[in-house]
């Protein structure tokens, strides 16, 4: 590659100078001579100065080279086919050599000579490709240009950023303006969904351990002591955006795991009531939103929540039963809270959300009394109705008190026992008790 030169401040002062003397009309002494048509003579500058050049434009469509000089010309042409510079006259011919059919015109092919007297400007003798020591200008675009070796490339003009006529547009503003345009005309997408993987332990009050399978929610007795333990994640996909964020919940101090990946594991032990466990994410809504009346374009403030939750939840072991009792005792009480395994699994008590139940088909005999018990931690009953008519909750039956160790738990509970003051009072019977 030929050696490139540059004008330093102080030569080009100097030549700025002789030039102005040129135009001022004085003589111009030493190396240099005056004006020609108001140009400076190629002869009279440094080489680096004459190694711009300027062309007009790579017409877009093909070209027929003619081999033979022409001393005339329009303009010059680049060809990004054949990689050369040409001379034209702009004539335009048909193209002789396609095949189209009848009555379809040819397509136009653009007459170029490969030699004409500037040639040399444009290209080097040895290798007939464009000179690699030039800068070509194409004037119809006002681009620059410069040869690789293989390309001409163009070369990248410093540009100013903003946002008028002469300034070129930030790109980070550039694609924020995309994104916003993509979110209006295709919409907002739903945020990915979460989802918990859950560990749940159970224990005794005197320690022994019951694991169950690892499912979201757990029920169990009042009475145990629980442990969880869980994480949760998302996953991106086409038809979903991403969360940005964790909006609360009990990951609330943990980070936001990647898609497809697990967050950190968080642990709470002995919890004895219910207790929903919570995994929320935000992101922000995209494209337009309907806020006080008035469609907008959503903003910062404009958010989509998803959320995912883990529950454990505690029933109350209650029995409805006949007894010989008129105020059963702790042992009688006792028996009934306990699970039979041998020889068949079964078992004499409910699990129930609360107190209230509803029984049908109550018959007792001369010999028995109908018992309904359940924890004291659920407070007193408001009503016992016979066949949807006749309140019995006062004068129809006795409330007693009674403490009893759980046989599966191991807590020790206060049992509100309910027992009807009659035997044999019921034959048939509807009881409706809350």
């Amino acid at each position: 590659m030929a050696e490139i030169k540059y004008l330093n401040d102080e030569g080009l002062g100097h030549l700025v100078d002789k030039i102005k003397e040129a135009l001022s009309g004085k003589q111009v002494k030493g190396n240099y001579a005056e004006l020609v048509e108001g140009k400076i003579p190629a002869s009279v500058l440094p080489a680096y100065v004459d190694d711009v050049v300027e062309f007009n434009g790579m017409p877009d469509k093909g070209i027929k080279v003619l081999q033979n000089s022409t001393a005339e010309w329009t303009k010059v042409i680049y060809d990004s086919n054949t990689k050369k510079f040409y001379a034209t006259k702009g004539v335009e011919v048909e193209d002789s050599s396609s095949l189209t059919p009848e009555g379809v015109a040819k397509p136009k092919l653009l007459e170029v000579y490969s030699n004409w007297s500037e040639k040399d400007n444009f290209h080097d003798a040895a290798t007939g490709k464009p000179s690699s020591g030039k800068i070509f200008i194409d004037v119809d675009s006002n681009k620059s240009y410069r040869w690789s070796g293989s390309e001409l490339v163009e070369i990248s003009s410093s540009v100013s950023l903003g946002e008028t006529a002469s300034t070129a547009y930030p790109g980070d503003k550039g694609a924020a303006n995309a994104e916003k345009i993509n979110c209006i005309l295709n919409g907002d997408l739903p945020l990915a969904s979460l989802s918990i993987s859950s560990s749940w332990k159970a224990y005794t009050q005197t320690g022994e351990v019951l694991t169950f399978p690892s499912t979201s929610s757990l029920s169990t007795i009042y009475g145990y002591k629980v442990t969880f333990a869980g994480k949760y994640k998302w996953t991106k996909d086409d038809a979903h955006k991403a969360p940005t964020a964790v909006a609360g919940g009990d990951w609330a101090a943990k980070a936001l795991p990647a898609s497809g990946v697990f967050s950190e594991e968080i642990t709470v032990e002995n919890i004895t009531s219910d207790r929903t466990f919570t995994a929320k994410v935000s992101a922000k809504k995209q494209g337009l939103v309907l806020a006080n009346g008035i469609i907008r374009q959503a903003d910062s403030t404009d958010l989509d929540y998803s959320s995912a939750s883990a529950r454990v939840h505690f029933q109350y072991k209650c029995v409805a039963a006949s007894v010989t009792e008129a105020a059963p005792s702790a042992s009688t009480l006792t028996s009934l809270l306990t699970s039979v395994v041998l020889p068949t699994p079964s078992k004499k008590y409910e699990l129930r959300d609360g107190k209230s139940k509803t029984a049908t088909g109550v018959t007792t005999n001369s010999t028995s009394y109908y018992m309904y018990a359940y924890p004291s931690v659920l407070g007193n009953l408001s009503k016992i109705v016979m066949n949807d008519a006749t309140p019995l909750l006062d004068g129809g039956f006795n409330l007693t008190k009674v403490t009893v160790t759980d046989p599966e738990t191991k807590k020790e509970l206060e049992y509100n026992v309910y027992t009807s003051v009659q035997r044999g009072a019921f034959t048939n019977a509807k009881l409706e008790m809350a």
